[in-house]
């Protein structure tokens, strides 16, 4: 009698137990079926293809981060001229700039700003970035002040987009309470940034006003398919309302873009088994 309650008391908690372990390996199989269906591979904004191991998006190039005549590190910031290949692949230019630019003509020095996190204003990547152990990112502004028709821009082909497809765009736009937009003298000025994609008409326009923050990361998703050919190219670029006050008309002095990255939005879980790009 004992021994048959014991068996079966047994068996009731092996049971039990498997029954539970069976729960958990299925409810994360479909929670993890279901972000793949909606997701597919994450391109990372990368040069040369599906094979590149680079993710250019987070702009973590340590071993370009150093001091040159045409490129100094100055607090923390390294100066990208318009036409550098500093952070290749990413294609650098200043606005406003007529003619060729590159790091021997001087109206193209000091395009974007490529910053690490030991700078002394406290500026630090977002936390996402933080968390996979990230150090870098790029003010849009450059380093010292301007009209902002002079501020930088950065733009990068992904070469590996399947035409027609839908694809989402995720990055994060920062700004901080140590640079904000300039007081128009009526009331505080504001940033914009302005995102292109290939194969969309209008481009995409983000407003940022003043923020009490020291830095802070807003993050921001597009939707956007695909064009026919030629893979996608995508920039980004920065404007300010000046101060009409004074006769510089700065523009502001930090406008941040981090952890740029591109993933397909239409797969269903059998195209992410067999790739889905």
């Amino acid at each position: 009698m004992i021994a048959r309650f014991l068996n079966f008391t047994a068996a009731f908690v092996i049971g039990f137990v498997v029954g539970i372990l069976l729960l958990v390996v299925f409810t994360n199989l479909a929670q993890f079926a279901g972000r793949l269906r909606l997701y597919g591979e994450n391109l990372k904004v990368r040069p040369s293809g599906p094979n590149s191991t680079v993710n250019e998006g987070s702009f973590e190039i340590p071993a370009n981060f150093n001091d040159t005549s045409d490129e100094p590190i100055v607090q923390g910031c390294k100066k990208i001229c318009g036409g550098s290949t500093t952070l290749a692949p990413w294609q650098i230019s200043k606005r406003g700039v007529p003619s060729v630019q590159n790091c021997a003509n001087a109206l193209a020095r000091d395009a974007v700003a490529w910053c690490r996190d030991d700078n002394p204003f406290g500026g630090k990547p977002p936390q996402e970035d933080i968390d996979m152990g990230g150090h870098f990112f790029v003010d849009l502004t450059g380093f010292a002040g301007r009209p902002s028709e002079n501020f930088g821009s950065i733009q990068q082909n992904v070469e590996d987009t399947t035409p027609g497809a839908k694809y989402e765009l995720r990055f994060f736009v920062g700004t901080s309470s140590s640079f904000p937009p300039p007081d128009t003298g009526d009331d505080d000025g504001n940033y914009e940034l302005t995102v292109t994609i290939t194969g969309v008409k209008q481009p995409y326009k983000f407003t940022y006003l003043k923020t009490t923050d020291l830095i802070h990361w807003d993050p921001v998703i597009i939707q956007f398919n695909a064009p026919p050919q030629g893979g996608t190219t995508i920039g980004f670029s920065a404007s300010g309302t000046d101060d009409r006050r004074t006769s510089a008309h700065f523009g502001g002095n930090f406008l941040g873009i981090d952890n740029v990255s591109v993933r397909r939005a239409d797969c269903t879980f059998a195209q992410v088994i067999s790739g889905c790009r």
